[in-house]
């Protein structure tokens, strides 16, 4: 996926996949240099049941914090790990 075509090769393409209670994997390919570089795999920080009220919209709250971070420039580690700064 990472290295699939894109307009604007001068950007480097970041793939985050996540799998509900799974780990979240971080890829980035640098189309310029053609190298791939693995960010990790971060482990999801977990809840006692009964603090969790609804877990509707999880992954859009974990996109916009992904996101939230990456446009002000943070490291991949502090985009993914965003809600544990909250």
């Amino acid at each position: 996926m990472a290295s699939y075509e894109k307009k604007n090769k001068n950007k480097k393409r970041v793939v985050v996949i996540t799998n509900g209670p799974d780990p979240a994997y971080v890829e980035e390919y640098d189309f310029v240099s053609k190298k791939f570089t693995f960010s990790g795999i971060f482990p999801v920080l977990f809840l006692d049941e009964e603090k969790i009220i609804d877990a509707n919209g999880a992954g859009d709250a974990f996109a916009g914090g992904f996101l939230s971070m990456y446009m002000t420039g943070k490291s991949l580690d502090k985009c993914v790990t965003a809600v544990r700064f909250l």
